[in-house]
């Protein structure tokens, strides 16, 4: 599984390639666990509504990598771009 570069992908998306798509809360738990989360790109992971969701050293730095990114959601539109999983 991949997300690629300025792309997001849902809790719901991440489960559903590992085929477990009622598995969004586990899959939530496990990125809340990684130790590596900018090597291995959690903050890439939203919620289906394309809000940002929660991240382990909280909201506001997760925010700042994604904007580094270009994924930061505007006034336009307040959704971040959800893409596929490679």
């Amino acid at each position: 599984m991949c997300i690629r570069d300025r792309d997001c992908a849902t809790y719901k998306q991440v489960a559903t390639s590992l085929g477990k798509p009622t598995a969004s809360r586990a899959v939530g738990n496990a990125i809340g666990r990684n130790a590596l989360a900018y090597l291995i790109p959690c903050h890439r992971v939203i919620r289906e509504s394309g809000a940002l969701g929660g991240y382990r050293w909280g909201p506001d730095r997760k925010r700042v990598i994604v904007a580094k990114e270009g994924l930061v959601p505007t006034a336009d539109n307040p959704q971040i771009r959800v893409g596929e999983l490679g």
